[in-house]
């Protein structure tokens, strides 16, 4: 059957809308070819991009591809798609039928390996995201450095803090300044009892970001186990005062206050997270 001519116009001018951001224009030239040729899989691959990483729109992605399916049931990209929007719905077990589906059809494909990884981390399956991980880099992920990240939270996840930190560390030898890892080593690290590397990793997150609310907690937590109380509470301090609605960080504070006999400091956090939370 002869294509269409009008069709690659139509994919020209909603590629040139993606570039813009025009995402409601992009999948009105998408439709328009569908319209003109039902049975071209192209337009359709990319009417169910532009929902779910352009416009986000889960939903009516989710309603596209099982429409796309409909025409053509071996197109490996739209089972990716409906994938992610079913995963992003936090329907796990249907991402993990829809990506099941598409490695039946592509089963060297390392993206959909990668993706129903992410998708088992998510439902708390993470022994098989880390066989999926693995599988996605040995098939040649173009992404390799973030199928690992992946497989290290995994890891510690499945009570594996060792080799997830030392994945971590390999990585923030290619990225130095990548503030996720330096968390995650100091989270991790935290959580082994690694307190000094903790205080170290999360100063630097504090070094790059300069307003990291949860790592100043953190930081404090680890130096209050340490026995540094006065640099414990600078860090609540900070952390408090950049997320003064934040109830953890308002009863650490009050707490390490509690600890040095300082009750008046200890009253005015109370107030102060009171009036912020019902302002």
């Amino acid at each position: 059957m002869k294509k269409n001519p009008d069709i690659p116009q139509h994919l020209s001018e909603a590629r040139r809308h993606i570039e813009t951001g025009a995402f409601d224009n992009a999948l009105s030239e998408c439709r328009k070819a569908i319209k003109k040729d039902p049975n071209a899989m192209e337009p359709r691959e990319l009417e169910c991009n532009i929902l779910v990483f352009g416009l986000k729109d889960y939903e009516a992605a989710v309603k596209t591809c099982t429409r796309a399916l409909s025409v053509s049931k071996k197109d490996v990209e739209i089972h990716l798609n409906l994938g992610i929007a079913y995963r992003h719905l936090e329907e796990y077990d249907k991402a993990l039928s829809v990506y099941d589906a598409g490695l039946r059809i592509a089963p060297k494909d390392p993206l959909l390996w990668f993706d129903k990884g992410l998708a088992l981390a998510y439902a708390n399956r993470h022994e098989s995201a880390v066989e999926c991980y693995d599988k996605a880099i040995g098939l040649g992920y173009k992404k390799k450095n973030k199928a690992l990240y992946r497989k290290a939270i995994s890891l510690d996840e499945t009570g594996r803090p060792g080799e997830a930190v030392a994945i971590l560390r390999r990585l923030l030898k290619k990225d130095p300044d990548n503030v996720d890892i330096l968390h995650n080593i100091a989270f991790v690290s935290q959580k082994m009892g690694d307190l000094e590397d903790a205080v170290k990793y999360y100063g630097v997150v504090i070094w790059l970001t300069k307003k990291d609310a949860e790592a100043f907690n953190s930081r404090g937590d680890c130096r209050l186990v340490l026995g540094e109380v006065h640099e414990a509470i600078a860090d609540y301090e900070k952390a408090f005062s950049l997320e003064p609605s934040n109830e953890l960080y308002a009863f650490n504070l009050m707490n390490a206050y509690g600890r040095t006999g300082k009750v008046n400091e200890a009253v005015k956090v109370v107030r102060k997270f009171f009036k912020k939370l019902l302002s």
